[in-house]
């Protein structure tokens, strides 16, 4: 009995509402799973279960993308924890690869793509296109290193999959030597090294460049600025032709008013000052003056 419930929990084909709540159909095979558990391991399906899709409120969703029931099931089985690759070939584990990529299932994808790269069945050139589609430098340079056979080397060069770029022909280039058992160039000695005097003349000669850079640079400037006061001369000047000469007159004569203000204002500023104290030195003087009574009316009787 135990064994049984083992074998459904494994094919996920009963329902079982304490841990599933959503069936997904493949072709004609229904796989009963959790949307929490997908929504865990797929960005695809989290944005599907818990975003404003119409599939969010669904019991039973049809799946189109994989191409078989058994390529669903060993998807399952992958982010279940499980690794069943001795029951599926190569081919099934590299669709399930494109599944998890098209899904954005990480670790589903990381553990296909290990499995591909590590598998004795896989051949050379298919895990170098592997390692070219997801950017692996390292494998790549270790799958080059460890190339035997003059014919998996042709594999990878003529394989119009793979762009090969500059770096990756030359190490192409010198394993093929390697396996044609012609030996590597001598590298070159390097260059005796030159004399202190012959030094110190290049270091003058570059000296004497740069100086003649930043004189070149500044005349470049001075003649800039020359120009620059020239035009601004020249536009002063056509301002000055442009005023009439009536008006040039005028203001030649009369002083400008803001000057003829400032003077009246300035001199109706000290008349202000001095009257009141004028006024003041009058009262104080009055008594001291003595004021003359005033004259009664004489009353005729």
């Amino acid at each position: 009995m135990a064994h049984l419930n083992q074998s459904a929990m494994l094919m996920f084909d009963k329902e079982d509402e304490r841990i599933n709540d959503v069936c997904m159909v493949v072709e004609d095979r229904k796989f009963w799973c959790s949307k929490q558990h997908l929504s865990l391991h797929s960005e695809y399906f989290n944005s599907m279960f818990n975003g404003e899709f119409p599939e969010a409120n669904k019991k039973e969703i049809n799946l189109n993308d994989p191409q078989t029931p058994k390529d669903f099931h060993l998807f399952l089985l992958i982010i279940n924890g499980l690794r069943p690759f001795d029951e599926f070939d190569d081919e099934a584990v590299t669709r399930v690869l494109a599944l998890s990529n098209l899904w954005i299932a990480k670790i589903a994808s990381g553990i296909c793509l290990d499995h591909l790269l590590k598998s004795e069945k896989s051949t050379v050139k298919d895990k170098y296109v592997l390692a070219d589609a997801y950017k692996l430098e390292d494998y790549k340079e270790q799958l080059i290193a460890n190339l035997k056979t003059k014919e998996e080397l042709a594999s990878i060069v003529q394989n119009d999959q793979i762009k090969l770029d500059q770096a990756t022909k030359d190490k192409l280039f010198q394993k093929s030597l390697e396996l044609l058992g012609i030996p590597k160039a001598p590298e070159q000695a390097p260059n005796p090294p030159t004399r202190h005097r012959n030094q110190h003349i290049r270091e003058l000669e570059e000296e004497m460049r740069r100086f003649d850079a930043q004189r070149d640079a500044q005349e470049r400037e001075l003649e800039r600025l020359r120009q620059e006061a020239q035009r601004r001369m020249d536009e002063l000047n056509q301002q000055i032709r442009n005023v009439p000469q009536e008006r040039i007159r005028l203001a030649i004569r009369r002083p400008p008013r803001q000057i003829v203000n400032h003077q009246l204002g300035g001199r109706e500023r000290v008349r202000q000052i001095l009257q009141p104290r004028e006024g003041e030195r009058r009262r104080r003087e009055a008594p001291m003056r003595g004021v003359e009574p005033p004259r009664q009316r004489q009353r005729f009787e």
